[in-house]
């Protein structure tokens, strides 16, 4: 299954550019959507791949 680029993702997310949505999904998540891809750093023991430091609102 071939991946659609970020920047089309990002333009169907209702962003204006690929580098504020890579910013915001930082953000969000702690890594870049390319990381995210590469399953760099992502924990697969997390149904959400998100660390649970890495989740809004938990300490």
């Amino acid at each position: 299954m071939q991946q659609s680029p970020i920047v089309d993702i990002a333009m169907a997310s209702g962003f204006s550019s690929a580098s504020h949505f890579s910013k915001a999904y930082r953000d969000f998540y702690g890594h870049s959507p390319h990381r995210a891809r590469k399953g760099a750093g992502i924990r697969k023991n997390e149904p959400d791949g998100i660390t649970p430091s890495r989740r809004k609102g938990t300490s």
